[in-house]
C-alpha cells in the first residue's frame, strides 16, 4: 500500500511496478487494514493504472469492514472506485449506507469526493444527495473552490435536484471567484446551466474572471464554458471572441467527436459572430470524424454551422451527409427535421440524404412533433427540391 501511494503520489507511473504490485495486494487484500486498503486503490486511480482484478479484490475485503474506514477512508475508497471506473453495484450500496449514518464526522473535501464519486460512477443514492446536501449547506464557506465546484458539478451531473444548495454555492463562489483555478471556473458554469440554475451577475463575474485567464483554459474547459453560457441564453461576446481565439489556437486533436459538436452548437446558438477561424478549424475536425459523431452530434453540427452561416464548405456537408445517411434509424425525429433543414437553409441539398429523412420521418409517428418543426419540416423539402416524397407530405 505504501509503495503505490508513494510512486501514486511521486507522479512516477511504472506499469510493470504496478501490475506487480496489484498481483500482490490482490491475493493478500484480506490482510490490508482500511486505510492500506484505501491507499491502494487510491494510488492505484490517481496513477490512471487498470486493474480491475484487484479493485474485486478489495471490494469484497472492504465490504465486510466498512464500519471501520474513517469518513476520508470511504471517501477517498469510493472516488477511487469511480475514478477508475470500476463499476460495483453492491460496493457503492454499501459505501452509502455505511456514509449514512456517518456524514457529521465528514469534512468538506470528504462530502464533495463523495458526491463526485457517487454523480461520476452514475450510480444513484437519493438519500445519500439529500444528507450530503443538508450537510454542505450549513459549512459552505469553510469549502474551497475546489470543492465547492466539485459538490455542484456532482449534484448537477447526477440530476439530483437541489436548487437551494446550488444558489447556495453559487452566493459562496460569487465572492471568491479570483480564487478558482480555470478547470474550477468552467465547472461551475456547466454545473449551473446543466441545473438551469440561471445567476446574471454571477455569470457575469465568472466571465470576466475566466477571459482573464482564459490562455491558462484547456480545450475542455474552453468547450464547457460557452456551452453553458449558451445553454442559459446569457451570450457574452468579449467571453466568445476570447473562447473563439483561444480554440482556434489549439490543435483539437484531443477535442472528442461530442464536445465539437458541442462548441459548434454553443457559439451558433450564443450568436453575436460566425467566428470565421473557429469554425474553418471545427469544421476541418468534424470532417475528418464525420464517423465518430453519433446521430444528435451530427444533427447538432449540421444545425449550428447552418445556423452560424458557415456555407462555403463542401467536404464538411458531404462528410456528415454520409455519415448521417449510415445511421439514419438512430435519429430522433427532431434530429431528423433540424437536419433537413440545415442542409435546405445552406443550399446544400443532397438528394440521397433527403431521401433518407423522408423514408425515416414518414415511417415516424409525427404526433410528437411540434407544429413549427411540421412546418420547418416542409418548408426544408420544398427549399431542397429533389422530389415530393409523397408519403411524407401525406403524413406532415
Amino acid at each position: 500500500a505504501n509503495v503505490a501511494w508513494a510512486f501514486a503520489r511521486a507522479e512516477h507511473r511504472s506499469s510493470a511496478l504496478f501490475d506487480a504490485l496489484a498481483a500482490a495486494a490482490e491475493k493478500r487484500a484480506a490482510d490490508f487494514n482500511p486505510q492500506e486498503l484505501s491507499n491502494t486503490v487510491h494510488a492505484f486511480a490517481k496513477a490512471g493504472h487498470s486493474s480491475p482484478a484487484l479493485f474485486a479484490a478489495v471490494a469484497e475485503a472492504s465490504g465486510r469492514r466498512l464500519a471501520e474506514f474513517t469518513p476520508q477512508g470511504l471517501a477517498n475508497t469510493v472516488w477511487a472506485f469511480a475514478t477508475a471506473d470500476v463499476a460495483s453495484h453492491a460496493f457503492f450500496e454499501a459505501v452509502a449506507a455505511a456514509a449514512l449514518s456517518r456524514l457529521s464526522a465528514f469534512n468538506p473535501q470528504d462530502l464533495a469526493s463523495t458526491a463526485y464519486a457517487f454523480a461520476k460512477a452514475a450510480h444513484a443514492s437519493p438519500a445519500l444527495f439529500e444528507q450530503i446536501g443538508a450537510s454542505a449547506a450549513r459549512r459552505l464557506p469553510s469549502f474551497t473552490p475546489q470543492g465547492l465546484s466539485t459538490l455542484a458539478w456532482a449534484f448537477a451531473a447526477a440530476g439530483h435536484s437541489s436548487p437551494a444548495l446550488l444558489d447556495a454555492v453559487a452566493a459562496a463562489a460569487a465572492a471568491r471567484l479570483a480564487e478558482f483555478d480555470p478547470q474550477g471556473l468552467a465547472q461551475l458554469a456547466w454545473s449551473l446551466a446543466k441545473a438551469c440554475r440561471p445567476d446574471d451577475a454571477l455569470f457575469a463575474a465568472l466571465a470576466r474572471a475566466a477571459e482573464a485567464r482564459i490562455g491558462q483554459f484547456n480545450a475542455q474547459d474552453l468547450v464547457n464554458t460557452a456551452w453553458a453560457y449558451a445553454k442559459l441564453g446569457h451570450p457574452d461576446p468579449d467571453l466568445f471572441r476570447a473562447i473563439a481565439r483561444s480554440l482556434a489556437a489549439q490543435r483539437l486533436d484531443g477535442v472528442s467527436a461530442p464536445h465539437i459538436a458541442k462548441t459548434a452548437w454553443a457559439f451558433a446558438k450564443a450568436g453575436g459572430g460566425a467566428h470565421p477561424p473557429l469554425f474553418a478549424a471545427l469544421a476541418k475536425s468534424a470532417t475528418e470524424r464525420a464517423a465518430d459523431f453519433v446521430a444528435a452530434d451530427l444533427a447538432n453540427l449540421a444545425w449550428a454551422f447552418a445556423n452560424a452561416g458557415h456555407v462555403e464548405d463542401a467536404p464538411l456537408f458531404a462528410a456528415l451527409a454520409r455519415a448521417a445517411e449510415a445511421r439514419i434509424g438512430q435519429f430522433n425525429a427532431q434530429d431528423l427535421v433540424n437536419t433537413a433543414w440545415a442542409y435546405a437553409k445552406l443550399g446544400h441539398p443532397d438528394p440521397d440524404l433527403f431521401r433518407a429523412i423522408a423514408r425515416s420521418l414518414a415511417a415516424q409517428r409525427l404526433d410528437g412533433v411540434s407544429a413549427p418543426h411540421i412546418a420547418k419540416t416542409a418548408w426544408a423539402f420544398a427549399k431542397a427540391g429533389g422530389g415530393a416524397h409523397p408519403p411524407l407530405f401525406a403524413a406532415l
